[in-house]
């Protein structure tokens, strides 16, 4: 169960790195496997991997397919073949070699905010689409992956971790 933090600047003001970085240290109980962070303007990501599936361990978050979507997040996806035979894409990903999260971005990068009507599994996740300039966090239709959120003065935040 790994642990993500999302810190969106609303007043555009670039991200503080240091409290970035303490706020990812502090999910380290979550992901003791490996943290990272992504930083762009007013927008940061923290990420804390605990691996749990061979497919974990090709995880590398926050992650992105082209530097435009940026996604981090605890996510598990069932029925990976489907997902990609649905969009198209079964003679180009091999499973093996895929994480989770990087079948995510490329659903959204095929339906936008639809991909979560052909995501199964639990999950929750903030991604961040550079060109729309938007922030779309979501989590599994049953809730099982916790995704909590603060609206502060000049500042967004989702997490998947209340402490």
């Amino acid at each position: 169960m790994s642990g993500f933090i999302a810190v969106v600047n609303t007043d555009g003001a670039p991200i503080d790195r240091g409290l970035l970085e303490t706020l990812t240290a502090s999910l380290y109980f979550r992901g003791p496997d490996r943290q990272k962070l992504w930083a762009d303007g007013a927008v940061g990501f923290g990420h804390t991997l605990f691996i749990t599936t061979d497919e974990a361990r090709h995880e590398n978050q926050p992650a992105s397919l082209d530097d435009k979507v940026w996604i981090t997040g605890c996510i598990r996806v069932d029925a990976r073949e489907d997902l990609l035979r649905k969009l198209g894409l079964q003679r180009d990903i091999r499973l093996a070699d895929t994480p989770d999260s990087h079948l995510v971005l490329h659903a959204y990068r095929a339906l936008g905010q639809q991909c979560l009507e052909h995501l199964l599994g639990d999950y929750s996740f903030a991604l961040w689409d550079s060109e729309q300039r938007t922030l779309f966090c979501a989590r599994d239709r049953f809730g099982l992956r916790q995704l909590v959120y603060a609206q502060l003065p000049g500042t967004f935040i989702a997490s998947n971790s209340v402490h």
